[in-house]
């Protein structure tokens, strides 16, 4: 029996709220050894910039995370891999690595 993968909502439930729909996203990376530069609180790793919401990694994210965090989520078509980074084309979100912005 094959496990279920968790549902990733395409955007928070408030369409004011902080990017709370990655956080699962972000968790995990953290999981798999990443570290955050952004401050945890008070947006769970999220900083809103002038022009989206953005959560720094101190490394890059790799294929290969890419590849275990879409064993573990079922993603929606909206959120992608951009570069060493995801990108949420729907919502102005980027989680970024390597302590860069994009």
């Amino acid at each position: 029996m094959t496990a279920s993968r968790v549902p990733i909502a395409s955007g928070p439930e408030h369409e004011l709220d902080h990017p709370v729909h990655l956080v699962p996203l972000v968790q995990e990376l953290l999981a798999r050894g990443h570290r955050l530069v952004t401050a945890a609180k008070p947006y769970d790793g999220f900083e809103p910039t002038r022009d989206k919401w953005v959560c720094v990694l101190e490394r890059p994210i790799t294929w290969e995370d890419w590849v275990a965090l879409n064993e573990k989520f079922d993603i929606p078509p909206t959120i992608h891999r951009f570069g060493q980074a995801i990108r949420d084309d729907l919502n102005w979100c980027d989680i970024v690595g390597g302590g860069e912005t994009i």
